[in-house]
C-alpha cells in the first residue's frame, strides 16, 4: 500500500543469516477450495527463500489430502493425526516438527497478499521476542472470492491471552 515500505526494502538477516520460516497450518473439515486456495496463494506471494517448509496437520479428518497438498510443493509435509486432538495439540505437533528458527501459524482458509512475510520477519530483527500479527482483512466463508478490508485497529494480547482488538484514535478511520 501507498506509504509503506517496499516488501525488499526490508533487513531480514540479523548477525547475516536470512530468517526462514515453517508455516504450520492445522485444519479440520476444510473445503479444498479452501485448502489450495490457501496454499496457492502462499506460493506466490510468499518468497521461496523465507520458507522452510508448509506443514499441515490434518487434526482428525477422514481424508488428510496427503497425496494434493504434497502435490502443489515439494516444501508441503502433511502430519495426518489418527483422530481429533483440538486446535491446540495439532498446532504443537507441528511445532515437533519444524525446523525454521521461526514459527507462522496459520488458519487453512487464509489469502495471503504481495509482501506479507517481509514485515513480520523484520519485527523479529527488531526484537526476537516478538509476537508479530498482520492485518486480517474479511473473506466470507460463502464466499472465497469476495474480499472486505478490515478497518484500522491494533490488536493485542492480555496476560490471560485473550485476544483484544480495538482503535485507540490514532489510526485513521476505515
Amino acid at each position: 500500500p501507498k506509504g509503506c515500505p517496499k516488501p525488499d526494502s526490508y533487513d531480514l538477516s540479523p548477525g547475516g543469516t536470512k530468517q526462514t520460516v515453517s508455516v504450520i497450518i492445522p485444519w479440520l473439515k476444510e473445503s479444498w477450495q479452501h485448502l489450495s486456495g490457501t496454499m496457492h496463494a502462499l506460493l506466490h506471494f510468499t518468497p521461496d527463500d523465507l520458507v522452510e517448509e508448509y506443514i499441515f496437520v490434518s487434526d482428525g479428518n477422514e481424508d488428510s489430502k496427503e497425496k494434493e497438498l504434497t502435490a502443489l510443493s515439494a516444501k508441503v509435509k502433511v502430519i495426518a493425526l489418527p483422530e481429533r486432538q483440538g486446535l491446540i495439540r495439532a498446532k504443537m505437533k507441528g511445532v515437533e516438527m519444524a525446523k525454521a528458527p521461526v514459527i507462522v501459524f496459520m488458519e487453512a482458509h487464509c489469502i495471503v497478499n504481495h509482501g506479507w512475510l517481509e514485515p513480520l520477519l523484520h519485527r523479529l530483527t527488531l526484537n526476537d521476542k516478538t509476537l508479530a500479527m498482520p492485518a486480517l482483512d474479511i473473506i466470507p466463508q460463502s464466499n472465497w472470492h469476495a474480499y472486505h478490508k478490515t478497518p484500522p485497529i491494533i490488536w493485542r494480547y492480555e496476560w490471560n491471552l485473550n485476544l483484544i482488538t480495538g482503535n485507540p484514535g490514532r489510526l485513521k478511520k476505515g
